[in-house]
């Protein structure tokens, strides 16, 4: 199956509030007619088994954005354009910090990078890949 493009993946546009109840409301799948929304690229699951994207966003929708008090387009657009405005790849790579399968990076100068690049302070997640190696998994600014 190989690795997935060396870029970083929207995990979710998620709201800050202790406790949602939000609406139960599915995803419209009019919703999703816009290219930028269907675009594999933009927003893809790595996560389901079925490789189904829209399977993801409708659980992302039903869990965090029916809390989000935006309506469905507002609140998948938003995401988009965030992940736009701050590509983490690029200032990442313009701090010298690249993926690489023979080398790490210290986290504090990955954090160091995206708050330079971002204006905000990064909470950064790693994990170990198949092969056992340490790898960046998540960033996300609480």
């Amino acid at each position: 199956m190989g690795k997935p493009a060396a870029d970083f993946g929207i995990h979710g546009l998620w709201p800050n509030y202790a406790k949602c109840h939000g609406r139960q409301q599915g995803l419209a799948h009019t919703v999703l007619s816009d290219d930028a929304l269907l675009a594999a690229a933009n927003w893809p699951t790595l996560s389901c088994k079925s490789g189904c994207s829209l399977e993801f966003w409708s659980y992302k929708w039903k869990k965090h954005g029916t809390c989000s008090n935006l309506e469905q387009d507002e609140h998948f657009s938003r995401a988009l354009v965030l992940k736009a405005r701050y590509n983490l790849t690029s200032i990442l790579s313009d701090a010298g910090i690249v993926p690489s399968d023979s080398g790490t990076y210290p986290l504090d100068s990955v954090r160091d990078a995206i708050a330079q690049g971002t204006g905000f302070m990064a909470n950064l997640e790693c994990n170990r890949d198949a092969d056992g190696e340490a790898q960046l998994f998540q960033v996300y600014c609480a």
